[in-house]
Order: structure tokens, then C-alpha cells, then sequence
């Protein structure tokens, strides 16, 4: 939808950055995890210092948007963090 060619989006990407960071645990996915890493880490719970040793796809992705939001640039509005539930409900 945000690459397509609708009116609504080819406007919004004349005034807009969208990044897309399409998955932060390859590793743990690979494994069959859905919210862990390799090394069964919950990355939802490690955003507020994330290490570059065991959470390395979290660290980069806080380095990106910390990056987005110091930058003189652009302006970071907002981010959005979608993932699954590590347990059925």
C-alpha cells in the first residue's frame, strides 16, 4: 500500500520518509520464535538499552530512529512498533 500508486499515498510520499524495518528477529523467526531472538531475549522488553552483543537488529534499529530524531533534516513524528503476541490468548 505505501509504494502503490493511489492518490492518497503518492501524495503522502511527496511530503513524507516512511522506514520500514521489516523484521528484528530473523534469528529467533529462523527458530520458530515470534516475539524472541536466538537466544530466547523478548525483544519487546529490551528497547530501553538494548546490547549490541545480544540484541544487535534492536540496538542498529534505536541507533536508526535516534539518528532520524537528532537529524536537522527530517522530523521524526512517530514510529510504530508492530509485532506479534508471544503467547495465544
Amino acid at each position: 500500500y505505501i509504494i502503490s500508486d493511489r492518490p492518497e499515498m503518492v501524495g503522502l510520499r511527496k511530503k513524507l520518509v516512511f522506514v520500514v524495518i521489516p523484521m528484528l528477529n530473523p534469528d529467533g523467526t529462523f527458530l520458530g520464535n515470534y516475539r524472541t531472538c536466538s537466544l530466547g531475549t523478548d525483544l519487546n522488553r529490551m528497547w530501553v538499552n538494548p546490547s549490541k552483543a545480544t540484541e544487535p537488529t534492536l540496538r542498529e534499529t534505536k541507533d536508526l530512529i535516534q539518528w532520524y530524531n537528532n537529524s536537522d533534516h527530517f522530523d521524526l513524528d512517530f514510529f510504530v512498533d508492530i509485532h506479534a503476541h508471544s503467547t495465544a490468548a
